[in-house]
């Protein structure tokens, strides 16, 4: 049983089920940044000659070309070992579809297949894998200095569209990839989409002034007058306001010189 499994970030390999089944079989589960399919290099590779199988194939139905598909891969020499996959796991290849019809040409009795077996399997070692060439990424110095990075939109971009998104603040660093807040959660990205924010000082940041107060202001002895002539002021506007109202209920407006 393997110690930890690692996944993308699938709803499948996220959801609760297959929470407790890692913790049933005793694996831990590590999920992959998005768009980063470097993380799972050797099965993205297995997946694409496993794609390429089946669209040569012609076929709609893809329960019944699976099934071929799988056969054939798994009864093909490696080129890294010189054995079958069926060899590596069950110790023997497989039969193939044609010898079903063939009588065996030697006939192998049980403990002389165990001695077989036993000798092959000791032999048989497992390789490095090959290390394919890589361009160097770009990693800027800032990177690491920064508090809030931008972040590469990988997903299909309209034709106007940006093609960072952010900035968003930084909350933890690590050698590969970054924890970033994005919509109050803390999400992991992988560093080869991450370029560094230079922000401006905002308004929290910048020095406060003090409002003055304009308003100009009377002095006490004053004050009783002036609140005096201002009621005067609002009592004649408020009698001028008064609508008159004639004997049939009509609301009319005399001229001002026929008001007093």
């Amino acid at each position: 049983m393997p110690y930890r499994v690692i996944t993308d970030q699938g709803s499948q390999f996220r959801s609760e089920l297959f929470k407790n089944i890692g913790v049933i079989c005793g694996f831990k589960v590590c999920t992959a940044t998005a768009y980063h399919p470097q993380c799972n290099g050797k099965i993205e590779r297995i997946h694409r000659t496993l794609k390429a199988a089946i669209r040569a194939h012609y076929s709609n139905k893809l329960t019944q070309t699976l099934t071929k598909v799988l056969l054939g891969l798994k009864s093909a020499l490696r080129d890294d070992t010189n054995y079958t996959i069926a060899q590596m796991v069950y110790g023997q290849p497989n039969r193939l579809p044609g010898e079903f019809f063939e009588k065996p040409k030697s006939i192998l009795y049980t403990d002389t297949f165990a001695k077989e077996l036993r000798k092959q399997m000791e032999l048989l070692k497992p390789l490095d894998t090959r290390r394919h060439p890589s361009k160097k990424i770009f990693v800027h110095k800032d990177l690491y200095t920064c508090t809030h990075v931008f972040i590469r939109i990988d997903r299909f971009r309209k034709s106007l569209e940006p093609p960072y998104d952010g900035p968003f603040s930084v909350v933890k660093r690590h050698d590969k990839y970054f924890a970033v807040t994005i919509k109050g959660k803390d999400i992991n990205i992988s560093i080869d989409r991450l370029k560094p924010a230079y922000l401006l000082l905002t308004e929290v940041d910048a020095p406060h002034h003090k409002k003055l107060d304009t308003t100009p202001t009377l002095p006490n002895e004053n004050l009783s007058a002036h609140q005096e002539t201002e009621k005067q002021q609002s009592d004649l506007l408020n009698k001028d306001d008064q609508k008159k109202t004639t004997c049939s209920g009509r609301c009319v407006r005399f001229p001002a010189r026929f008001k007093d």
